[in-house]
């Protein structure tokens, strides 16, 4: 849930999601976000077989492991003088190899459940969407600054 209420504070989800970015007043528990996210593990259940719950998550889990770790190599090639708060032991071999696998379980985890993994890739389009969104409304509001910093 706290993924949920970050990206819904940070206006990272359609404007009639914006319910999942507050708290509760009292108790200062995101319960929109948690709601939300209980409903989507009950609706995940219903059909009963729990494998193919593993197979969903499995999935969209190893997929967004391998693309960190690529995203990691990019940034170490494209941008080598940004200090680095941790090392990578056996670097570039070891992400390599972290990449090779994670994608080899994801591409498993598809073959064994062709549709729940498309579900899992599909059920991301929104959310990617809102962010490139909001990331481009940032770089505009940004550029518009240009002038008076």
């Amino acid at each position: 849930a706290r993924v949920l209420y970050v990206a819904g504070r940070d206006k990272m989800f359609p404007p009639f999601m914006d319910a999942l970015g507050k708290v509760h007043p009292k108790t200062q528990a995101p319960v929109a976000a948690l709601i939300l996210q209980a409903s989507w593990g009950t609706l995940l259940l219903i059909p009963g077989n729990f494998n193919k719950l593993v197979s969903f998550f499995g999935f969209a889990s190893w997929t967004f492991y391998g693309v960190t770790i690529l995203a990691l190599l990019k940034l170490r090639r494209s941008r080598p003088e940004i200090p680095r708060a941790y090392g990578v032991h056996g670097y570039p071999v070891t992400p390599i190899i972290v990449i090779m696998v994670s994608f080899a379980l994801a591409l498993n985890a598809l073959l064994e459940s062709p549709v729940e993994c498309t579900l899992a890739a599909v059920s991301t389009i929104p959310t990617t969407h809102q962010s490139i969104k909001s990331k481009q409304r940032a770089r505009k509001f940004q550029q518009r600054l240009q002038p008076f910093t």
